[in-house]
C-alpha cells in the first residue's frame, strides 16, 4: 500500500488454510472408491465392445 506521493505505509497479505478442504476431498475420493469396490457384480457394467464371448 502507497499514499499518493508512492510512499510505502504498510504490507497486506491474505492466507487461506485449505488443509481441511484438502482432507476432505481425499476422504471423498476414498469412499467413492471403496464404494465402486463393494458393489455386487450384478451392478457392473462392462464398457461397450467389450462383451463376452
Amino acid at each position: 500500500m502507497e499514499d499518493p506521493a508512492g510512499r510505502i505505509l504498510g504490507v497486506a497479505e491474505m492466507i487461506e488454510d485449505i488443509t481441511d478442504r484438502h482432507r476432505a476431498q481425499r476422504r471423498l475420493a476414498l469412499l467413492d472408491q471403496a464404494g465402486s469396490l463393494s458393489e455386487p457384480p450384478s451392478t457392473w457394467r462392462r464398457p461397450p465392445g467389450n462383451s463376452p464371448r
